[in-house]
Formats: structure tokens, sequence, C-alpha cells
């Protein structure tokens, strides 16, 4: 008996160190190192008792703001950041004056105030959850743990890892957007072209050369292969495109990649059917259709968003929301 409890001691014994080892190889979560990390970081600068948003998101400045607050429902606002790493890194940013400290500078990126959408998964992100709390004229800046990067699915920004202070200032809030940039469009006709009517909502023509001699009723021929030479500004002027090099030299976006040709497609009267054929934005579209145009014509339009890239932008050149203009000509058929 005594020979057979001591054998079974001696089993349970080694089942006990097995499973202690296996308890001392398990690793740490990264969720929780993080954890750890950030609420060091938290205790170590004093931020303990300092607000909070969403438990996680640690407050340490709000200055100004005598604006409206942020509604409950579904909103836009215009804002603007910078985001930056513990380590001193910069994560995102909007301004162009710290681009050009940091030598990050393009003019082919837009800089400036971000028209944002509340109410959708944008506001899952850590940005959003911010500024939901803030005023229009409002600066907030912010501690954001990494964990949230990976929990939530908005865009803007994306965490290695580490934690991330942000500077918000939120300029303008936007009930409806719509009639937010119609406004706006109407306000820079008014300033710039003696306030000339829209053509259709939001969409903006003018011819700005025309072709002396031609007879009346001259016009391009539905499916005649056209070529044409563009600029594309922001309202505020700024070039973001171009297939004219001297020009595209002049605004410093010059790229020795593209061979500025110009666009060469088929006209139609049907600006759907341009847009389908070459891919165009609506509103440039819509301008080549119209029946004004002639073989070495010039004009110009200006659209709201729906009209150009919508909601989602172009890249790091055109934000969400962006009301475009461009000036067109269509080369002569020599």
């Amino acid at each position: 008996m005594n020979r057979l409890s001591l054998k079974g001691i001696g089993i349970l014994s080694l089942l006990v160190s097995v499973i202690c080892s296996c308890a001392v190889e398990v690793e740490e979560s990264s969720r929780s190192i993080q954890e750890r990390v950030f609420n060091s970081y938290i205790a170590v600068h004093g931020y303990e008792g300092m607000e909070t948003i969403e438990d996680d998101i640690y407050v340490f400045k709000r200055e100004g703001g005598e604006g409206k607050q942020y509604p409950e429902d579904s909103t836009f606002v215009m804002a603007n950041y910078v985001a930056k790493y513990i380590s001193g890194e910069y994560a995102g940013y909007t301004s162009d004056t710290l681009a050009m400290l940091l030598g990050n500078y393009s003019p082919a990126k837009y800089y400036g105030d971000l028209c944002l959408e509340g109410g959708t998964d944008f506001l899952s992100n850590p940005l959003n959850d911010i500024i939901k709390t803030m005023r229009k004229g409002e600066r907030v800046v912010a501690v954001v743990p990494p964990w949230l990067y990976t929990d939530y699915s908005g865009p803007v920004i994306a965490s290695d890892g580490s934690i991330i202070e942000y500077d918000i200032t939120v300029t303008e809030l936007i009930e409806d957007i719509d009639t937010y940039q119609l406004a706006q469009l109407k306000e820079y006709s008014a300033k710039n072209y003696e306030g000339m009517d829209s053509l259709s909502k939001g969409f903006y023509f003018k011819k700005i050369y025309e072709v002396e001699g031609k007879e009346e009723g001259d016009t391009i021929v539905s499916g005649t292969s056209i070529n044409i030479r563009y600029i594309g500004r922001f309202l505020d002027g700024r070039v973001f495109d171009t297939n004219i090099q001297d020009t595209a030299k002049k605004y410093g976006i010059f790229s020795t990649i593209s061979e500025y040709t110009a666009l060469s497609l088929l006209y139609d009267d049907d600006y759907e059917k341009i847009i389908e054929d070459a891919s165009l934005v609506s509103g440039f579209s819509r301008a080549i259709a119209t029946d004004e145009l002639y073989y070495g014509e010039k004009c110009i339009t200006f659209f709201y968003y729906e009209e150009g890239y919508g909601a989602d932008g172009n890249g790091d050149g055109i934000p969400p929301y962006c009301p475009l203009f461009f000036e067109i000509w269509i080369e002569d058929n020599d």
C-alpha cells in the first residue's frame, strides 16, 4: 500500500510539475502588454483622473469652442489634426506647414481641413470618438491606446501597436453636406463668375474661349474622337492634376513617369456614355458633353462632391466630399 501510495504521489508530482511548466511557458497576450504599457504611460504623465472618452481615451487639453455642440444624430465636420506616436514620429497630419518642416510636402497631396462624416463606420475610429464630444472651434488633445485600432474599423490612422496622441480642431459642424456645399459653390460663383447659375444640381459651366467664324450649328458629332487638355484645381486654386507639362512644372506636380499627352476619347452628347467609356468623373463628363463646345474651344466647370469623387475621395490627392474645378480645352482637329 505504501509503495503504491508513493508511486501515486510521484505521478501526481510529475503532473503538477508538467502543468506548472506549461503555465510558465504561456505567453502574455499582446492586449495585456499594451494595457500595462498604456496604464504606465498614463500614470507617469499624471493623466489619471482626467476626462476619458469611451473609458480608454484620455483627454488632457480642451480649449476654445464657443460654437454649437456636436449633435447626437449623424453630422459632418470640417476638422484638422496632428497624430503623433509617443516615440515622437508622426502617424498623420493635415497641415502643409508641418509637411514642409518634416520634408514630406507633396504638391500632389491634399492638405487642409477634412470633411469627416459622422454616423458611419468612420465614427468607430478613435478620431471620431473624440470629435463627437467637441464643439465648433474647439481644440482637443487626447491620448489613444493602440488596441482601439484593432477593435475599431475606421480609416484615417492605422496604428503599429503604439500609443497615439491626437491634436484635433473642429472648424465647422455641418448638418447637411449637400446644403452646405451647394451654398459654398453659389458663393464661389458670385465671387469669381458674377453669380452665374448652376446648370444642374451642384454643376456649373462657362465657356471661356470661343472659336471665331464657326457657323451656327457647328458641333462635335457623337462618335468623333477628340483630344482634351485640362487643369484640375481645388476651389482655393491649388492645382492637383493636369496633362499639360508646363503647367505641371509651374505648380510643382511634374512627374517624370507621366507622358503629358492629351486625353483622347470618343465624344458623346450623353455624358453617362463618356463616364462609361472613359472612366471620368461625372462633372468633367457633363462639361465635355454640352453642345456648346467645338474644336479649339475652352471652358471652366466646377461642381459639388457627387459630381466628383464622392464620399470616398481619390487617394491622398483628393479628400472625401471635395468640390472640384476644371479648365478644359478641346484641341483643334487639324
